[in-house]
């Protein structure tokens, strides 16, 4: 017995009639006397008894109403319930330290702005920690700055940023640096693992190199600011320094062939369904950073 014979039955049941009820609900008459007929069949019960043009609903119809009119009330409830979610839904996001710092305050204002029936849960750790919570479910999705290993996972470009070796106008450092020049000066960087250290590292690797960083950071604004005082050379986002960039407070250090670029990914679990609205958010923090790499010039 499914919904359709249940639907047909109470109609039936409440208009004492099968052609009134098949009127109701707009099908042939035959349809709705073979769905009494198979339930009838199925159970081995008589559901109505038919004299003299009359429907007399028996002691077995009149238990089949009631339970009836509770299942589908309820179903009834699911699907308002269902649908309702689908517009005032929730979303539990993570993103990774530099992005949660840069990225994240003014994408969620317009994430809040854009879909205003929806209650936003943010965490902001190490990459790491944001694909573990992925991986377990504990989060919808996550923003990135690196690619990782878990085959449960699976990502997808977000965007790429330009790094740029960056000291304060003090700092005893030529405006061009050779791959050799690099063990002569003090360098500021993030800790190992991380999206920034790891293109800086593969550079160094390509030369036999082997770097021991002054300073060593998991915040780049703390690395920043470590620049900012003249303490050495650090190697940040692009889009992280240009304003001190262009105010002077911080120059750019050219290294000999280095293209330092990083991608940033979105970050699934390859098991997850997305609801629409959650689907429509991951779309737009897709699209966003495309506008934010316009926005902020980088690659």
């Amino acid at each position: 017995m499914t919904l359709r014979h249940l639907k047909i039955f109470k109609e039936v049941y409440e208009q004492k009639s099968v052609t009134r009820a098949a009127e109701k609900l707009y099908l042939a008459q035959p349809a709705v006397s073979n769905a009494l007929a198979e339930i009838e069949k199925q159970y081995g019960v008589i559901l109505f008894q038919r004299l003299s043009k009359a429907l007399l609903e028996t002691e077995s119809g009149r238990q089949l109403y009631e339970r009836a009119c509770a299942v589908l009330s309820a179903f009834e409830d699911f699907e308002k319930n269902a649908r309702q979610a689908n517009r005032t839904d929730s979303l539990r996001l993570g993103t990774s330290l530099s992005i949660g710092t840069y990225i994240l305050p003014q994408l969620l204002a317009l994430l809040k702005e854009k879909f205003s029936d929806t209650s936003f849960s943010v965490k902001i750790f190490k990459t790491s920690a944001i694909a573990q919570l992925v991986a377990s479910g504990e989060l919808d999705f996550g923003l990135v700055e690196t690619g990782v290993s878990l085959s449960c996972l699976k990502t997808e470009k977000f965007f790429g940023d330009k790094l740029v070796a960056v000291c304060a106008p003090s700092y005893p450092a030529p405006k061009n640096l050779t791959a050799a020049d690099l063990m002569r000066h003090d360098f500021i960087l993030r800790e190992e693992g991380s999206a920034s250290r790891d293109v800086f590292d593969d550079y160094l690797k390509k030369y036999e190199l082997t770097l021991r960083p002054v300073i060593e950071s998991a915040n780049p604004q703390a690395a920043a600011e470590c620049a900012l005082s003249g303490l050495g050379i650090a190697i940040l986002p692009l889009s992280i320094v240009e304003k001190s960039v262009a105010e002077n407070k911080l120059r750019i250090v050219e290294i000999e062939n280095a293209n330092f670029i990083r991608s940033y990914y979105l970050l699934t679990h390859k098991d997850k369904r997305f609801t629409p609205n959650q689907a429509d958010i991951y779309t737009f923090c897709k699209n966003y950073g495309t506008s934010f790499k316009n926005n902020a010039h980088c690659l």
